[in-house]
């Protein structure tokens, strides 16, 4: 039986994760974000929040960044697993990212900054 070096396993899924997040913010910031603004409003009225799909993108950061790391939760279960997990999927998107960046500008191997330096690779 071939077994998957630990590297291999790693980089796939940091990426799955941050292909996962990526869909999960186009599905938010299109439509899911009218869902969290009925929670999560700073407004009395969530439905003067922008319509704009940029302003969803940063209000969907906004959101589940303050709801993963404040100590008051304000919303109900069902979304509050939603933001825990956009937070999640966020960051390693935002990782990937940034490495991305880091290989491109420093010539590096963008597998050995996404496995942590595992890879044997030159």
């Amino acid at each position: 039986m071939n077994v998957p070096n630990l590297e291999t396993v790693i980089v796939f899924s940091v990426l799955t994760i941050a292909g996962t997040g990526f869909l999960n913010g186009l599905f938010i910031c299109f439509y899911g974000i009218k869902l969290m603004d009925k929670y999560l409003s700073d407004y009395p009225d969530y439905r003067r929040e922008s319509e704009s799909p940029f302003d969803g993108f940063e209000r969907m950061h906004r959101y589940s960044l303050y709801h993963t790391f404040a100590r008051k939760k304000t919303a109900p279960v069902f979304i509050s697993a939603w933001l825990y997990f956009t937070c999640f999927t966020l960051i390693a998107y935002w990782f990937v990212f940034l490495a991305s960046t880091l290989a491109y500008y420093f010539e590096v191997d963008l597998i050995k900054i996404i496995s942590f330096g595992l890879s044997d690779r030159g």
